[in-house]
């Protein structure tokens, strides 16, 4: 299922205001008149409150960006992907793919079919979902640390902060225009300090000219979820609720997609996502219209659910096929993690 995409890359955000051109991945740091301390500390040694961001595909902009996404095969490798994005401050966007260098490769080349068709189908995931967005709870769930020098991406100063999980998930680095408090790139760990995702933007322009550019539109309708039944677009199982979220998790947005008859014997979606503010964590489920689940065997209410892992570049999801549905938990938490809020949806 091409959706599930939703295991995807990594990513960095970007802006200015000419086209500015710099190594893809590089970061140079400066002594500047205008450096850290915009926001007070606390005792600790932290930030007392976490900071504001901005969004580029919130502004007129184009730009480019480098996303690295560690390889499944081979041990210490990167994908590498070189990606545009154009928006026009009004709501529209669009996300393409320019070059890959895949883990083991020493130059850039077209992109695979398999990944190009990837971009142009889940452009809106990418840059919604895959793209890190702030909620809440930021100061409960990690200490900020804020750099007092001053960075550079793209030839743009940025402040650099330093997030730490208090509950053990995986630390961040973002780095934000110092103008603007855009989003210019940002490094994700996991559990273990290694890397799950990394962008950089690499070009910006804040002046584009997008004659002929078209814009990402859904591949389905969704809408939000109502649990009073109310929805146009209805589901026709039950949907299960995780009784155990990780630390600090709460239930961000829940949408239905109208995803009937797009894969044999495939419902509409039901889709719930839950973050930490930082972290996110999809629990996806659609009805299995055939009756036929787990490898042709077909399922009494009874049935034990079996349960497949996998990881793609960081992201790692579980799914399952309970009795006349089907159910996907997929996140960059800890394998336990993502197992313990399966088993809980049962």
């Amino acid at each position: 299922m091409r959706w599930l995409s939703l295991v995807s890359v990594s990513l960095l955000f970007v802006a200015c205001e000419e086209v500015h051109k710099a190594d893809a991945g590089s970061v140079t740091t400066q002594n500047a008149a205008v450096g850290g301390g915009n926001i007070p500390g606390n005792a600790a040694g932290f930030l007392s409150e976490p900071p504001q961001f901005t969004y580029p595909e919130d502004s007129n902009i184009y730009i480019q960006r480098e996303v690295k996404v560690p390889s499944n095969s081979a041990a210490g490798g990167f994908h590498v992907f070189h990606e545009a994005l154009r928006a026009d401050g009004q709501g529209f966007f669009n996300l393409e793919i320019i070059e890959t260098m895949m883990a083991g490769d020493t130059v850039f080349g077209t992109p695979s079919v398999d990944v190009a068709i990837t971009y142009q189908d889940q452009q809106r995931y990418m840059v919604k979902y895959r793209d890190i967005h702030l909620g809440r709870a930021l100061s409960l769930n990690f200490n900020w640390i804020e750099d007092p020098v001053l960075q550079q991406i793209a030839g743009v100063d940025c402040v650099h902060y330093i997030v730490e999980s208090v509950h053990g998930l995986g630390d961040v680095e973002f780095w934000i225009d110092a103008s603007n408090d855009m989003l210019l790139a940002y490094t994700m760990f996991d559990n273990a300090g290694e890397v799950t995702l990394k962008l950089t933007t690499t070009v910006i322009d804040n002046a584009p000219v997008h004659a002929g550019v078209e814009w990402s539109s859904p591949l389905v309708d969704e809408e939000d979820f109502s649990p009073n039944g109310s929805n146009t677009i209805t589901l026709d199982f039950e949907v299960s609720e995780p009784l155990y979220l990780p630390p600090g998790f709460y239930k961000k947005s829940v949408r239905v997609l109208n995803s009937f008859g797009m894969f044999q014997g495939m419902g509409n979606l039901h889709v719930a996502l839950f973050s930490d503010g930082i972290h996110q964590l999809f629990v996806a489920q659609h009805s299995e219209t055939s009756g036929v689940n787990n490898g042709g065997v077909s399922q009494s209410p009874n049935s034990i659910t079996l349960a497949k892992f996998s990881e793609t570049g960081g992201i790692r999801m579980v799914e399952g096929n309970p009795p006349l549905k089907k159910v996907y938990v997929v996140g960059s938490m800890p394998r336990d993690e993502i197992h313990t809020v399966f088993s809980s949806l049962f």
